[in-house]
C-alpha cells in the first residue's frame, strides 16, 4: 500500500483516511449513544467521546498498514 495517496496534485499521508473515517464511524457512534442516552451513565463524556475516537482510529490505521 503507497504510503502517500495524490489527491488533486497534493501528496495526503494513507492515514488522512482512516482519520476521516474514524470521524464519521465516531460521529454515528455518538449519535446512537446520545439517543440511548448512555451518557448520563459516563462521568466525563467528552473525555469518553476522545477516547472512542482513538480506538477507532487506532483500529483503522492498524488496518492500513
Amino acid at each position: 500500500m503507497p504510503r502517500e495517496l495524490a489527491m488533486m496534485d497534493a501528496l495526503m499521508p494513507s492515514l488522512f483516511l482512516a482519520f476521516v473515517g474514524a470521524g464519521m464511524v465516531t460521529w454515528c457512534l455518538d449519535a446512537c449513544m446520545a439517543y440511548g442516552r448512555l451518557y448520563r451513565w459516563i462521568a466525563y463524556p467528552a473525555l469518553f467521546r476522545v477516547a472512542i475516537f482513538f480506538l477507532v482510529f487506532s483500529g483503522m490505521g492498524l488496518m492500513v498498514y
